[in-house]
C-alpha cells in the first residue's frame, strides 16, 4: 500500500498484480481502510476481471483504477 497526503485528501493505493476480482485479500485491505478509517480514500488498482463485490462497488471511498492489458499483449 502507498499513502499520499495532499490538499486535505488522504489516499491509499492498494495495488493488485493481477485481476482485482481474484484477489480477496487485497479487496479486504481496500474495504478495511475505507470503512475503518475516516481520513483515507482508497484507489484499488489492478487488471479488470469479472465484477467486484457489491461492498466495493457501492463504497464511495473506494475508486477502482484498471491497468491496461495492451502491454501484456505486446510481450506475448
Amino acid at each position: 500500500m502507498s499513502i499520499c497526503k495532499r490538499k486535505g485528501v488522504n489516499r491509499v493505493a492498494v495495488v493488485v498484480m493481477g485481476d482485482v476480482d481474484r484477489s480477496p485479500r487485497m479487496i479486504n485491505h481496500a474495504l478495511s481502510v475505507a470503512t475503518l478509517t475516516k481520513d483515507y480514500n482508497v484507489d484499488l488498482i489492478g487488471y479488470r476481471g469479472n465484477s467486484l463485490p457489491q461492498a466495493v462497488e457501492r463504497n464511495e471511498r473506494i475508486r477502482t483504477r484498471y491497468l491496461s492489458t495492451k502491454f501484456l499483449k505486446l510481450i506475448q
